[in-house]
């Protein structure tokens, strides 16, 4: 009987410890399942959150009430909301909730990123966004300008439309287009010849504040040391670029062949280049090459660079102080961006493109011609002599012109400028954003 009664014993024990088990385990699953779905909630709200954190930067990109910093580097982030839980002081949107709303500068664009929080569940939203800079001539640039005076002599022409601040012209020089003067007075401003200006004569008060491009933080980083490259006459020449990469001297005497395969920049900082043969892109494909010129930029001879060449493929950076003179027959195809150095175009030498200078000085003497599409170098006194001429729009502080000069507007419509304009921080221009490939992480 003991035996039964003891064995009677285990078996209730050993019930009730299962019960206990099957209890606690119950207890625990739901407890995990209430969590869970506690966890979900959360997760759900702050995903809420960051929606509405994404949809809030959206609509003010649109609407201008978020402004993107212009410049920006690759890479670079431009933090447009942050509340405390992520480290912020913003407060306006925390009745929908906390968040942290970035862009993130890409190379033809921006991503946005909205972070949302709810307790301790986070949510992450992406929004690639593509950016259209407007050419940046509508509107902006109808003409040459120049902040201070124009002076001319001699038989010195302007075509185009010009606005300055004073001009006087003597001998036959004359303007064929129309005249705005800077100011609200027309009187002691304007001396010319009868006859000499063909179109209307007006005041503006209103003009654009043109800012001088600025390199500050532009010489790029991080490239491959690759030392000194010649390209001479032995061995027989073409010879090609190893590519991307930090150079100390680049002499080119014959061809040197720099080769776009893809749509990937090629990009060249260098302490010296010196060209007396050419400079040739080839490999078909649509990336620029893009040089940065510490110390020494010379083209001389017969040298030429991207001849023949699309002068949208080829930008160049110019740090240094010493003048930059493009003699003889030579012909560069580029648009050059210069830090500070005077610039001298003379002979017969030549340049296609643009030409973007923070310099007080541009000279074209002689037969020289430079058929640029603009030049914009609104610290620089602009001077032409001899025969020397320009075939393009000029943004410059004053301009003189002695001689036989001819100064003639070129058409800006299919110029890439606003690439530049924005690239530099020159002036403001229209963007359009179009937005795609939302992601959730």
């Amino acid at each position: 009987m003991r035996n039964d009664k003891g064995s009677i014993m285990i078996f209730v024990v050993l019930a009730v410890s299962l019960a206990a088990l099957t209890g606690v385990t119950f207890s625990s699953v739901a407890m995990s399942e209430i969590r869970d779905s506690a966890h979900n909630t959360d997760r759900t709200r702050a995903f809420y959150v960051a929606e509405a954190g994404l949809n809030w930067a959206r609509s003010a990109l649109v609407s201008g009430s978020i402004v993107l910093p212009r410049g920006s580097v690759v890479g670079s982030e431009f933090v447009a909301y942050s509340s405390d839980v992520f480290g912020g002081t913003n407060t306006s949107l925390d009745d929908i909730g906390d968040m942290r709303v970035s862009f993130t500068r890409r190379l033809s664009g921006w991503q946005l990123v909205s972070r949302g929080a709810y307790n301790m569940a986070r949510r992450t939203l992406t929004l690639e966004i593509e950016e259209t800079v407007s050419n940046g001539v509508s509107g902006v640039i109808n003409g040459h300008f120049i902040r201070g005076a124009v002076n001319l002599s001699g038989s010195s022409q302007i075509s185009g439309n010009l606005t300055t601040s004073r001009v006087h012209f003597t001998g036959t020089s004359r303007l064929n287009g129309n005249l705005q003067i800077i100011g609200d007075t027309l009187v002691g401003v304007v001396t010319t010849p009868a006859g000499a200006i063909t179109g209307s004569v007006i005041t503006v008060q209103n003009v654009v504040d043109f800012e001088a491009p600025s390199l500050i933080g532009r010489n790029p980083g991080g490239l491959v040391w690759r030392g000194n490259f010649t390209a001479g006459w032995w061995p027989a020449p073409p010879y090609t670029l190893p590519g991307s990469g930090h150079y100390g001297i680049i002499d080119v005497a014959s061809t040197l062949n720099i080769n776009v395969p893809d749509s990937n920049d090629v990009v060249i900082r260098v302490n010296r280049l010196i060209v007396n043969g050419g400079i040739v892109l080839t490999g078909g494909g649509s990336g620029r090459v893009i040089f940065h010129i510490e110390n020494e930029f010379r083209v001389n001879g017969s040298g030429g660079i991207n001849r023949g060449g699309d002068v949208d493929r080829v930008d160049i950076f110019y740090y240094g102080s010493d003048e930059i003179r493009f003699a003889g027959s030579t012909l560069v195809a580029a648009t050059l961006i210069n830090q500070s150095a005077d610039i001298v175009v003379t002979g017969s030498g030549g340049v296609i493109g643009n030409i973007l200078s923070a310099g007080s000085s541009i000279r074209v003497t002689g037969d020289a011609s430079t058929r640029v599409r603009f030049i914009y170098a609104p610290n620089a006194s602009v001077t032409l002599s001899g025969s020397g001429s320009i075939a393009g729009v000029v943004i410059a502080n004053t301009m003189v012109g002695s001689g036989n000069v001819r100064l003639s507007e070129g058409d800006l419509s299919g110029n890439n400028i606003g690439r530049h304009a924005e690239l530099l921080n020159l002036w403001d221009l229209p963007i359009t954003y179009v937005f795609r490939n939302w992601g959730v992480r």
